[in-house]
């Protein structure tokens, strides 16, 4: 039977919206309301012009670290990876050595292809910040990624103690699990992420594919029944599920 692969994609990236940041030279506004400006053209979606401020505010203080995080950031939300590592590396150059700008380095160079860069930037980030378990799941997804899998375990462990809701964290670690045919354990797992985190279908998938290894035939069933109320025409779990209800068809004779 199928599972779903232990290595997934970190991030979804936008599409890119093709914004141009405006050369003018700021009006007279001041500093920090252009800052408040973007902040709250950002929130409100209006990349582009969350953009153009920042760029304004940019031409006011050309120093300013915090200035380039957030343009770095921005171009990491459209899938500028080129420009927004530049931007980010260059943010931490001025001084704003700050674990959201490490962590936002990490993802756009993973998104880039540059897995140990990237590695090297969540190390950063966790480092700075104790209380950063996304980073760290991150990292371990990298470190399976690059044949380390050993690092990857204790990444995902260490995630869960820092932040013992993560569900994605039990998710990776049920992974693991499953694809060491540990499959009482990744149950286990596969459980703990879904009662923080109901939507992770991959979970629900991988659980149903364990019951079936375990011979738990109905119980089998029954999860890849849960799986198809979320991707109904998934021809996998439509073939899993039919192969679990034979095989549960074949246990209720001999009962």
């Amino acid at each position: 039977m199928k599972a779903v692969s232990l290595l997934v994609a970190m991030m979804v990236a936008a599409s890119l919206l093709g914004a141009q940041e405006s050369t003018d030279q700021p009006a007279d506004v001041p500093f920090e309301q252009l800052i408040a400006d973007a902040i709250e053209a950002r929130n409100t979606g209006d990349i582009e012009a969350a953009l153009r401020l920042f760029s304004r505010a940019q031409s006011v203080e050309p120093t300013s670290g915090e200035v380039l995080y957030n343009r770095g950031s921005l171009y990491l939300d459209v899938g500028d990876y080129g420009r927004a590592i530049s931007l980010l590396e260059e943010s931490i150059e001025r001084g704003f050595e700050d674990s959201r700008a490490h962590f936002n380095l990490g993802v756009a160079k993973s998104a880039a292809g540059d897995a140990e860069g990237a590695i090297a930037s969540y190390s950063r980030a966790v480092e700075l910040d104790e209380s950063d378990a996304r980073g760290l799941v991150n990292r371990g997804l990298l470190f399976a990624q690059i044949g380390e899998p050993d690092q990857a375990l204790r990444d995902w462990r260490a995630a869960v103690d820092r932040e013992p809701e993560l569900a994605d964290g039990y998710y990776y670690l049920g992974n693991a699990a499953y694809e060491s045919d540990r499959f009482e354990e990744a149950i286990e797992l596969y459980d703990r992420a879904l009662t923080y985190d109901a939507s992770i279908t991959g979970a629900l998938f991988n659980r149903a594919n364990a019951l079936y290894r375990l011979g738990r035939f109905r119980e089998a069933v029954d999860g890849f029944l849960a799986f198809l109320r979320f991707y109904p025409e998934n021809r996998d779990a439509l073939n899993n599920l039919g192969v679990s209800a034979l095989e549960a068809a074949k246990v209720l004779e001999t009962e």
